[in-house]
């Protein structure tokens, strides 16, 4: 059992992270992201890291966070987020898992955009 560093980790982000890591004990490390019907994206599990949401320590709102990490090898659809386009970095914690994911057993590394 994952120690969590906050509930909604616990709530929202342990469902993922044992469905993925089901995948990741199996070899398994490039998986296809749906994020609604406007983002979909192929990503290589990267690591697993503390995060925080960017707020000063002396802040009410402030939290710790559980990050999964996971390089964008490809946009299948177009995306408008300025970060993963300049980084080719996504970073997943419970405020943007993804709707749905499946594992990808045949990219074509040459395929990446």
């Amino acid at each position: 059992m994952k120690k969590w560093y906050n509930k909604n980790d616990e709530k929202i982000l342990e469902p993922f992270y044992d469905k993925l890591h089901k995948y990741l004990n199996r070899k398994h490390n490039i998986f296809r992201f749906y994020f609604g019907d406007d983002e979909q994206m192929v990503v290589r599990y990267f690591c697993e890291a503390d995060s925080d949401n960017n707020l000063d320590l002396d802040d009410p709102n402030y939290e710790d966070l559980f990050e999964i990490n996971f390089e964008i090898l490809k946009f299948e659809k177009p995306t408008k987020n300025k970060e993963w386009k300049k980084y080719r970095m996504l970073g997943i914690t419970y405020q943007n898992i993804p709707d749905r994911f499946e594992v990808v057993e045949d990219f074509d590394e040459e395929s990446k955009k």
